[in-house]
C-alpha cells in the first residue's frame, strides 16, 4: 500500500512538472506569435494605397503629423481621423483638421500639444493609421502612412513617472505581404533609462548678462527671473523630475539681448534638452501702472488647458490677480 501511495505521489509530481514546463514554453512563444498575428491583422485591414506624411514631430508629450492622400472625392467624403491600434485590444481615434486641394485630402493634427499623448500608451507596439469614412460605405477604410517628409525617425522619452522612463521609437518601414508592398508607421514603447542629455522640464530665466530686462532701482528682471527659476528647479527635482536651466550662476554673464538664438543661446539650450515642458519667467514693469497682474503666454494654435490650470494655481497660492491686459487674449486667463 505504501509503495502504491509513493508511486502515486511521484506520478503527480511528474505531471505537475511537465505541465509547468509546457506552460513556461508556451508563455515564451506567445509574444512571438502575437507580434506576427497582430501585424497580419493590421495588414489585412489596410488599403494598399498609403497616405503621405509631409510632417511628423513630437511637441510636448504629443505626436503631431500632417499629410495628404490623393483621389478622395469631396462630394463623397464624411470624416477623417487618426487611428492608433496595437492589433489586439487597444484602439483609439483622434480628431484631424482637414481640407481639400482638388482631389487631394490634406490633413493635420488638431492641436500642437493635445490629442495623441504618447505618455498615455502602455509598453507595446502600435500602428498609426488614417481612418476615412465615405458616404457610400458602411465601414471606414484604413490607410497606412508613407514617409514623405524630411523628418528622420523619432526617439521620444516619456516624462519621469515614479523614477521610471520609457522610450517610444516612431518608425516607418516597408512590408511585403501577399505579393504587395505596404508602408507602415509604428510606435514601439519600452522601458529605458533617460539619457544624460534629455530632460523632463526646461526652465528659462528671462534675459541675463548685459540684458537685464526691466529695472526698478537696483532690482533687475534678470535677477528676479533667475531666483524664480532656481527655486522652481529645486522643487521639481524634489518631486522626481529631471530639470535643466537655460542659464544659472555659471553662464548668466554670457548672454545679451541679441544672442538668445545663437548656438549656445538660451533658446538653443532649451531645444537641445528635448524637454516635454518649458517654462520661461519674465517680469513686466509698467511705469504708468496701467497694466498689472499675472499673464501666461502659450503657443498659438495650442490647447490652453494646461496654461489655464497653471494660471489658476498661481493665483490660488500667491493671490496675484489676473492681468488686465486684453491684447492677444485667447482665453479668460491666458494670452497667446
Amino acid at each position: 500500500m505504501a509503495n502504491k501511495l509513493l508511486k502515486l505521489v511521484i506520478l503527480i509530481f511528474m505531471i505537475v512538472g511537465v505541465w509547468y514546463g509546457v506552460s513556461i514554453t508556451i508563455k515564451r512563444e506567445i509574444p512571438k506569435y502575437d507580434q506576427k498575428s497582430t501585424e497580419t491583422k493590421v495588414l489585412n485591414m489596410i488599403q494598399t494605397k498609403s497616405a503621405e506624411t509631409t510632417s511628423i514631430y513630437t511637441y510636448g508629450r504629443a505626436l503631431n503629423l500632417s499629410g495628404k492622400i490623393s483621389n478622395i472625392s469631396k462630394d463623397n467624403f464624411e470624416s477623417a481621423r487618426l487611428y492608433i491600434t496595437d492589433g489586439l485590444n487597444y484602439e483609439q481615434t483622434y480628431n484631424l483638421n482637414y481640407s481639400f486641394d482638388g482631389n487631394n485630402l490634406v490633413f493635420s493634427s488638431s492641436s500642437i500639444n493635445s490629442g495623441f499623448i504618447i505618455d498615455e500608451l502602455e509598453n507595446s507596439e502600435y500602428y498609426v493609421l488614417l481612418r476615412l469614412k465615405v458616404n457610400n460605405s458602411i465601414e471606414p477604410k484604413y490607410y497606412s502612412f508613407q514617409q514623405s517628409s524630411a523628418n528622420d525617425n523619432i526617439e521620444y522619452y516619456t516624462i519621469t513617472n515614479n523614477g521610471e522612463n520609457r522610450k517610444a521609437t516612431i518608425d516607418f518601414f516597408e512590408k511585403d505581404y501577399n505579393n504587395k508592398k505596404y508602408n507602415l508607421l509604428t510606435i514601439n514603447i519600452e522601458n529605458t533609462n533617460l539619457p544624460d542629455d534629455i530632460y523632463d522640464i526646461v526652465i528659462d530665466a528671462g534675459h541675463g548678462g548685459t540684458d537685464m530686462g526691466e529695472k526698478s532701482g537696483e532690482t533687475t528682471e534678470s535677477a528676479i527671473t533667475l531666483s524664480y527659476s532656481k527655486n522652481l528647479k529645486e522643487k521639481l527635482e524634489n518631486m522626481g523630475y529631471k530639470v535643466k536651466l537655460t542659464r544659472d550662476d555659471s553662464n548668466s554673464s554670457e548672454f545679451s539681448s541679441t544672442n538668445m538664438y545663437d548656438a549656445n543661446g538660451r533658446i538653443s539650450i532649451a531645444c537641445k534638452t528635448k524637454a516635454k515642458l518649458m517654462i520661461s519667467f519674465h517680469v513686466n514693469n509698467d511705469a504708468n501702472n496701467r497694466l498689472s497682474g499675472l499673464e501666461i503666454y502659450s503657443p498659438c494654435k495650442s490647447n490652453l488647458e494646461f496654461a489655464t490650470q497653471m494660471a489658476n494655481k498661481i493665483n490660488e497660492y500667491s493671490h496675484i490677480t489676473f492681468s488686465n491686459n486684453n491684447s492677444f487674449k485667447k482665453a479668460e486667463r491666458c494670452i497667446c
